[in-house]
């Protein structure tokens, strides 16, 4: 990395707190994905509600936020950092039916208003790094878009500071003197539970070790999402991995793909106190476990 990517110096004085949220994969647009209760108008006026599994989503969704601000209210004075992690729209792509609709403006409705309910947090940063080019369009596109529309509603968005652009492909955090990165992609993770721990694993070291093999600096913590799954190597390397769960039920495509997976949902809270340890919680959420179809009496 030749320039470090941090917020500007304005996002946070050097000794306040900051409790950075961080959540991935919505997928806003999918009939799997995040909406809000009002659903959204499409462009000849009718209006699409979400299903009965995205009132479920969005209210995990607003848990989440519920829980980010508990731990602001915990910690006095404490700044909110907020990172979308990639994928925050569904886009129309491998000939899909799973969308609410296939018209960009509804999509890009949907992800505005899931953005817009941080405000009440009164983040002093908002940062988005760009997703899979199927759902964010080329070279992440409709992301780009949408950080530049949610710059004009008001929101912190960060600016990249070596393209000037509003979303970025990997983003590097200072932390009160700890480096936290955070890109989409995390290659080599499988969901499979007799392998998934030790490719987190191989990952968190090969994270490291590309920069100290160079003499460079590592992260601290580096961030990973798409995967829709959260783990976490903990202290197993010095770069410590995370990775996020999404705000996306299954689609048709998981549920042929990984059918015995259980689906779950979430973010993380990072919470950097100047002199104290970072503090790395995953809030995860399962979905109701499933009950006979039939049953003998």
């Amino acid at each position: 990395m030749s320039k470090t990517r941090t917020p500007r110096a304005s996002a946070t004085a050097a000794n306040r707190p900051v409790v950075l949220a961080v959540f991935s994969d919505p997928h806003c647009g999918s009939r799997v994905g995040l909406c809000p209760l009002e659903g959204v108008r499409l462009d000849d006026g009718q209006i699409v509600l979400p299903s009965k599994g995205q009132r479920w989503l969005w209210n995990r969704y607003t848990q989440f936020i519920g829980q980010v601000a508990i731990r602001l209210r915990a910690i006095k004075g404490a700044d909110l950092w907020v990172l979308c992690n990639g994928d925050a729209v569904e886009g129309q792509h491998h000939g899909t039916t799973q969308v609410m609709a296939p018209g960009k403006d509804a999509q890009h409705y949907i992800a505005k208003q899931t953005f817009l309910a941080w405000a009440p947090l009164k983040p002093t940063a908002l940062i988005l790094t760009r997703g899979t080019e199927a759902h964010v369009g080329p070279s992440g596109t409709d992301e780009e878009a949408l950080a530049h529309s949610l710059k004009m509603e008001g929101l912190p968005v960060i600016r990249d500071p070596v393209t000037e652009l509003w979303s970025h492909w990997q983003v590097l955090l200072d932390l009160h003197g700890r480096w936290i990165e955070a890109l989409h992609h995390g290659k080599g993770i499988t969901g499979l539970p007799w392998t998934k721990d030790g490719a987190v694993g191989r990952l968190a070291f090969r994270i490291w070790v590309e920069q100290a093999r160079l003499g460079r600096r590592h992260p601290d913590v580096a961030i990973r999402s798409h995967l829709h799954h959260s783990y976490d190597s903990h202290d197993l390397h010095p770069t410590r991995l995370v990775g996020t769960a999404s705000f996306q039920l299954k689609t048709s495509h998981a549920h042929n793909a990984v059918p015995e997976a259980v689906n779950h949902v979430g973010g993380a809270i990072i919470t950097s106190i100047p002199g104290e340890p970072l503090v790395v919680e995953q809030c995860t959420y399962l979905t109701d476990a499933p009950t006979p179809l039939l049953e003998t009496r």
